[in-house]
């Protein structure tokens, strides 16, 4: 249609008067007739200086941001026949994503998952699961825990009843995968083309292949933390990250400031607002907490949590 909304390929806005045109139709009735005795309602405020020239087309608008996720890209199992291919990455992505979200107590608007083409392989579909809060919330991550990783798997076979002999479920349910918000893919949901594929993978084991540069340098300056730090406790929480494989901060001994002046330095801080602070004695005025501290804090918005055993960072960090 004439008048058909442009999509995928950008807006259109007149430079002259800044009118964002939505469609084809509203370009060529926004460009005014030069022959014409009188001004259509439609054409540019600007008169018959505006031309073709003076439309900028196919504007694409587009944000950015840092969030954590995690990639799955799966092979096409060979007992999944091509006509059940749609069926079979629809349905894993669905049972990945609630099986994280129940595993690890999250909701579904701080989670997210959508699928695209394998760019390895167009015949195959990479599953992607995101943490929607910008600098992540840290959650995904435990998954390549590899006790973690056999849970989820654990867990996601439960949801879909394969541990049931008795149940009423067939394709899918409103007890397992079906929902309000995934009613698009209702009629692509079947369960039983992931189960062998889900059984066979509850026994794999995760290796970690990191070789991002990034957090190979976060590591480092880590591990010269830990040495450092005159603080045992301080220590013991910077080895147990460590050891459990738990996200590193974003900034360790970060000074915050608000209109005042210097507010306070907390041990750890995770974006977008966590501050996580020490009962350490041996620690210097500003990297301990007060009440008034912590009301300036809570003004900025920030969240703000104290530890006072190394063993206290697990029930923060272990989503």
């Amino acid at each position: 249609m004439e008048d058909e909304l442009i999509v995928g390929e950008g807006f259109n806005i007149c430079q002259n008067c800044m009118q964002w045109l939505l469609n084809n139709k509203a370009v060529t009735r926004h460009i005014p007739d030069p022959n014409a005795e009188k001004r259509n309602r439609y054409h540019c405020i600007k008169g018959i200086t505006t031309t073709t020239n003076s439309i900028i087309s196919k504007m694409l608008l587009k944000t950015s941001g840092n969030f954590d996720a995690l990639v799955f890209d799966i092979p096409l199992p060979s007992n999944i026949k091509h006509n059940l291919k749609k069926e079979f990455y629809i349905t894993l992505e669905y049972a990945l994503y609630k099986g994280i979200i129940i595993m690890l107590d999250l909701t579904g608007e701080e989670v997210d998952s959508f699928l695209i083409p394998n760019p390895n392989n167009l015949n195959e579909s990479r599953i992607v699961i995101y943490e929607t809060v910008e600098g992540g919330l840290g959650a995904l991550k435990s998954i390549i825990i590899p006790s973690k990783f056999k849970a989820l798997i654990k867990e996601i076979l439960e949801l879909l009843h394969f541990n049931e002999d008795d149940s009423d479920c067939t394709k899918a349910c409103y007890d397992c995968l079906l929902s309000y918000y995934n009613q698009y893919d209702h009629q692509f949901i079947n369960r039983s083309t992931t189960m062998e594929y889900l059984q066979e993978i509850s026994n794999y084991t995760i290796q970690s292949n990191n070789n991002n540069r990034n957090e190979d340098q976060n590591n480092k300056e880590f591990n010269k933390l830990i040495n450092n730090t005159n603080s045992s406790l301080a220590k013991q929480i910077f080895e147990t990250i460590q050891k459990n494989n738990y996200k590193i901060p974003n900034k360790i001994m970060f000074l915050i400031t608000d209109e005042n002046g210097p507010i306070a330095k907390p041990l750890l801080f995770y974006k977008p607002n966590l501050c996580i602070f020490i009962d350490d004695p041996t620690l210097s005025d500003i990297e301990k907490l007060d009440n008034e501290k912590r009301k300036r804090l809570r003004r900025k918005g920030y969240r703000v949590i104290v530890i006072k055993e190394a063993n206290d960072i697990e029930s923060i960090l272990n989503f």
